[in-house]
Parts: C-alpha cells; sequence; structure tokens
C-alpha cells in the first residue's frame, strides 16, 4: 500500500530532535514536558525512523508491482519490514534505498530524477531526494495508467481484427 512520502525534512528538523534529545537526557524522561514526550514518542523528521525506513520500503516494493503489472522489468528483492531489532546499519539501509530508487527509475526510463549521493550515512537531503523520487514516479505512473484507452475489443481502431 502506499504511503504519503515525506519530502520536506530540513537541517532544523535535526537541530530540534537533536536539542529534544539533550532536554530530555538531561532533565529525565519523567521530568520532561508532555509535549516533549508526545514530539519524541512520534518520531520527528530530523532522524530516520523506523516508520521511514518501513515507508520508502513499502513504497518502492509498491511501485515495483505496479510497474510489473504494467509490463515494465523491474526486479528487486524485498527489504522486509525493519523492526527495532532487526535494524540495519545506516550503510546497508542508505546502499539497498538507494539501489532499489536507481532500479525503479532505470526501469521506468526516468530520465530526470533528483540526484541520490552516495554516502554512508542517510542525510537529509538523501532521504529527501529518495521519497522525492519515488512520489515523482508515482505521480508519472499514476498520470499514464489515467490515459490508458481501453476499447473492450482486441483491436483499439484498426480496420481488421485479427
Amino acid at each position: 500500500m502506499w504511503q504519503t512520502p515525506i519530502t520536506d525534512r530540513t537541517l532544523a528538523d535535526v537541530v530540534a530532535l537533536k536539542e529534544l534529545a539533550k532536554r530530555i537526557c538531561r532533565l529525565g524522561w519523567d521530568n520532561v514536558d508532555e509535549s516533549d514526550r508526545v514530539a519524541w514518542l512520534a518520531g520527528g523528521k530530523g532522524a530516520v525512523n523506523i516508520s521511514d525506513v518501513n515507508r520508502i520500503s513499502g513504497n518502492s516494493m509498491h511501485l515495483r508491482d505496479e510497474l510489473t503489472n504494467a509490463g515494465y522489468s523491474v526486479w528487486f528483492t524485498d527489504m522486509p519490514s525493519v523492526m527495532l531489532e532487526s535494524l540495519p546499519y545506516y550503510t546497508t539501509l542508505n546502499q539497498v534505498m538507494r539501489a532499489n530508487i536507481m532500479t525503479l527509475m532505470n526501469g521506468f526510463y526516468i530520465t530526470e530524477y533528483v540526484p541520490i549521493e552516495e554516502s554512508n550515512r542517510p542525510t537529509v537531503s538523501i532521504i529527501n531526494a529518495i521519497e522525492i523520487n519515488l512520489r515523482n514516479m508515482k505521480q508519472l505512473y499514476d498520470s499514464m495508467v489515467q490515459e490508458y484507452k481501453y476499447s473492450g475489443t482486441f483491436s483499439a481502431g484498426e480496420e481488421i481484427i485479427l
């Protein structure tokens, strides 16, 4: 199932999350405001959370399956749902997510895309680029599907039906 990508992460989000983490460490969980606890548990945009990884992975697989059903040759191995106990290293996450997005773009013949820099650690710009490319491919795919013209026969306007 497609989930709306988050594409507007900023360095300010990272700074705010770091400040929140420092405040929680300094005061202790029981002594911070309820709003700080709610913000922490919500998982801010300033970090790559398990929900982000699973959304990106799920969106990649969803788009791959849609493209495959439409006749495109796109293949990559499914990335299992990530849980806290099975969270891979940043390098693995970044390599797998980047490789899957590049596979989708190459299989769908996307010529213009937001470059995804290679790095050992996902940065704000890398994660935004990954999700922007996914969103753009989904929009392009949805537009393509809306233009399909179904004729109800084996003929789409030819004079002779074989």
